[in-house]
């Protein structure tokens, strides 16, 4: 009996570990954090990982960029028979080599994934999508996509599938309120982190709103204190896992 009863204990145990290890993939505990949202040529793009919460499970994450790309191509005409050249867009895909296995992240550490990918002169112009796969070791099984969207050179404002996308700040209303420009969606639920010199200073998370689909207000006592500083600021979306880094940001002092 007293076998039984520690056998359906652990079993019990098991489940709800697992349970609690499945959970944390589907809440946007990690973001995707870069080195700005637009870029130019010579610049090199950042990629790093935040845990916005503690991460208790083992994983893996492998990094793609995606893009789209005009070629050239001949194709026959039907009717004269001759070749004649035409363009087309094709979608690119970059993948980097696979991490390395982690048994846990600690809440509000980063971690670089990759840092090779640079612009140049023949880089199309327009959006970059960057996705990063978190997988389960051994079997592969993809726990969860992050996301980011940058551009080169160009920002398309009627993207809707890059939402949310950080462009500047725009205004600071108060030493508690700020908004920002870019391209937002009415039903994100947003959190937002300042950085400083790499380390999270501010974990906002209520109090976020898009004010249509091009500005987002931020209204925190949390921004207390920020006035006059400069920060990299993160927002995420945590039911789409898709996340925007501002770089360098300066808070103006006087409103």
């Amino acid at each position: 009996m007293k076998r039984s009863l520690t056998l359906v204990t652990a079993i019990l145990a098991l489940i709800a570990f697992s349970s609690e290890a499945s959970a944390q993939w589907q809440d946007g505990n990690l973001a995707i954090k870069t080195n700005g949202t637009i870029f130019q040529s010579g610049d090199q793009l950042k990629v790093e990982v935040i845990a916005l919460n503690q991460i208790n499970d083992l994983f893996y994450t492998q990094v793609s960029y995606k893009f789209t790309e005009t070629v050239k191509v001949r194709e026959k005409d039907k009717d004269s028979k001759e070749e004649k050249e035409t363009t087309r867009q094709e979608e690119r895909i970059r993948t980097r080599q696979p991490g390395p296995t982690l048994e846990s992240l600690e809440k509000y550490r980063s971690l670089v994934l990759d840092d090779t990918f640079n612009f140049g002169e023949g880089n199309p112009i327009g959006r970059y999508t960057i996705e990063v796969a978190v997988l389960r070791p051994y079997t592969k099984e993809r726990l969860a996509t992050l996301r980011a969207n940058i551009f080169f050179q160009q920002v398309d404002y009627d993207c809707k599938n890059c939402a949310p996308f950080l462009s500047s700040l725009k205004r600071a209303n108060s030493a508690n309120w700020l908004t920002f420009d870019g391209i937002f969606a009415q039903s994100g639920r947003y959190s937002v982190l300042l950085i400083s010199n790499g380390q999270i200073v501010k974990h906002i998370t209520a109090s976020i709103y898009p004010n249509g689909s091009r500005e987002l207000n931020v209204i925190s006592e949390l921004l207390s204190g920020s006035s006059g500083r400069t920060f990299d600021i993160l927002i995420q979306d945590h039911d789409r896992n898709i996340s925007s880094t501002l770089a360098r940001v300066n808070v103006p002092s006087s409103f």
